[in-house]
């Protein structure tokens, strides 16, 4: 099994699940917590983003079957490098210099730890 492509799309699953979440959660605004779990319950924006989370989970499980933790791990890093992309190109957010730094510094630790 080639690990790394599963990898890849694991993480690609959990941030996409992640997006869905943040989408559904913006809609949902900030009621008291009854209320905001009962919409999260019913909202199918969230229960998307949490089906791409669950899957995510799965091929995970995967991949630890295949590879030791100790080499799948480190690529967990690389949700901190698409998060940062996906939430200013989509949520336009804005990033500071100081993110973008340690971001850089995050995506050349996964690549380090990725060398076999």
């Amino acid at each position: 099994m080639k690990a790394v492509p599963l990898i890849l799309l694991t993480i690609a699953l959990a941030m996409t699940g992640q997006v869905f979440l943040k989408f559904g959660m913006d809609g949902i605004g900030k009621p008291g917590l009854m209320s905001m779990l009962s919409k999260m319950a019913t909202s199918p924006i969230i229960l998307t983003g949490l089906s791409f989370y669950a899957f995510s989970a799965i091929l995970w499980m995967i991949v630890l079957s295949n590879v030791e933790l100790s080499f799948a791990y480190p690529f967990l890093g690389l949700t901190f490098v698409g998060m940062l992309f996906l939430t200013k190109y989509i949520f336009h957010e804005e990033i500071n210099m100081w993110r973008w730094a340690g971001t850089i510094m995050i995506f050349v630790g996964v690549m380090i730890s990725a060398r076999q």
